[in-house]
């Protein structure tokens, strides 16, 4: 079970591969340079992710929520309901 809400976004071992990768090349470098918070969007496949990205206030240490995005009236939105750890402080 996620910590976070309580409900595993389900995701391919591409898509966690996918996901993983983009942070790399997109977000660590945008963290290298002082970004502190910022909402990233990807797509795999026919599937759009909103990666939310922060540094934890207590070790500032990056953390990466995964969310699948969905369509509600006429705008994709991310849907909270499930999401993925890609990177949590431990």
């Amino acid at each position: 079970m996620n910590e976070h809400t309580g409900f595993e976004l389900p995701l391919s071992d591409y898509e966690k591969g996918f996901l993983t990768s983009y942070y790399e090349s997109e977000v660590v470098p945008d963290l290298k340079d002082g970004v502190e918070q910022n909402w990233y969007g990807t797509n795999v496949g026919l599937r759009m992710f909103d990666l939310n990205v922060w540094l934890d206030e207590e070790t500032g240490q990056p953390v990466c929520v995964v969310y699948q995005c969905v369509e509600k009236d006429g705008e994709l939105v991310a849907d909270t309901s499930t999401s993925w750890f890609l990177k949590e402080v431990g």
